[in-house]
This record gives structure tokens, sequence and C-alpha cells, in this order.
């Protein structure tokens, strides 16, 4: 019988640890899919392109001319 309940007290201690890691895997889609859609709203804003950047570099190359 301490044997059976010695089981019964790890499985529920395994059960307890798949809870908290789904609970953490759901929290990590929800965040992934907000990362994402976060993405996608800066690229058709054109915050992602490094216009900026690549302008100060033309107007570097304009200067050394």
């Amino acid at each position: 019988m301490a044997e059976q309940a010695e089981l019964v007290r790890v499985a529920r201690a395994r059960l307890d640890s798949l809870t908290v890691l789904d609970n953490g895997v759901a929290r990590q889609k929800k965040r992934s899919r907000a990362l994402r859609r976060a993405v996608l709203a800066a690229a058709f804003e054109g915050k992602l392109t490094g216009r900026h950047a690549d302008d100060e570099v033309i107007e570097e190359m304009a200067a050394a001319r």
C-alpha cells in the first residue's frame, strides 16, 4: 500500500509539473502571436526598412565626393 501511495504522489507531482509547463507554453504562444502582429504592423508602416540608416550612408558618400 505504501508503494502505491508513493506512485500516486509521484504521478500527481508530474501532472502538476506538466500543468505548469502547459501554462507556460500557452503564454509563449500568446506572446508569439502578439509579437508577430507587432512585426507585421511595423513592416506595413515601413519601420523595418532601415531606410534612415541608408539615407545616412548616401549622404556620407555624397559628401565624400
